[in-house]
């Protein structure tokens, strides 16, 4: 049977009741939820997110509320995505540029990890690069 795995991180003075809220009403079960508090900067220890990719099965979805939640850049959002997709498991973002993203679906299996970063890059006001699909390959939606 397959999972939804949720995940959220939010810094210690806020709360993540509207991230878990999101996450509950996106059907995660509260089994199946896993949040950081804490630190929100690159290179912070996030053991829920490594303990919520641990418990990724064949099939599962990782759930988070945006994009952020994989990584603080644009590296790490490429290594957590290919870290999901390594695991046979499907990705959604509740809010990727006010759409819900789910790579399980015909439509959100058009998404690829490039667009991602550079929806992430122009959120985030980085300079948006190319990603060179030599380094990196991975097509949204093509859980073998």
């Amino acid at each position: 049977m397959t999972k939804l795995i949720g995940y959220t991180r939010v810094s210690q003075r806020l709360s993540a009741d509207r991230e878990v809220v999101d996450l509950l009403t996106a059907d995660v079960d509260r089994d199946d939820l896993y949040v950081d508090h804490g630190g929100t900067g690159v290179g912070e220890a996030r053991p829920q997110f490594h303990r919520a990719l641990e418990s990724l099965r064949r099939g599962d979805t990782f759930v988070i509320t945006i994009l952020g939640q994989l990584a603080q850049s644009r590296e790490g959002v490429l290594h957590s995505a290919k870290d999901v997709q390594s695991r046979y498991a499907e990705l959604r973002i509740l809010s990727l540029d006010g759409r819900d993203v789910n790579t399980a679906t015909p439509a959100g299996s058009l998404v690829c990890v490039e667009a991602l970063v550079h929806v992430y890059a122009r959120l985030t006001n980085e300079v948006s690069e190319s990603v060179d699909s030599d380094q990196f390959d991975y097509r949204c939606g093509s859980v073998a």
